[in-house]
């Protein structure tokens, strides 16, 4: 059963439908995928960012995910 939520924030990752909760929730989980992907992108956010990617994902069940944007929040954090 697909609920009208299912069909408006859907994201692609790894050959999976992420269904979203909000269009905020997809931004974020979108910016992680990206980071994730390649690294140079990882430059243009704070620590609390990755912190705010890392939570998300763990709330959708993106381990990986959240274990990369964890890291990077330590990083970025120095």
């Amino acid at each position: 059963m697909t609920t009208e939520t299912d069909s408006l924030f859907p994201l692609q990752y790894v050959n999976e439908i992420i269904h979203c909760k909000s269009a905020e929730d997809r931004k974020v989980l979108q910016e992680a995928v990206l980071v994730a992907e390649d690294s140079a992108d990882a430059k243009s956010f704070t620590a609390e960012q990755f912190r705010k990617m890392s939570d998300k994902c763990g709330e959708y069940g993106l381990v990986n995910l959240q274990q990369v944007t964890g890291e990077l929040a330590m990083r970025a954090a120095g």
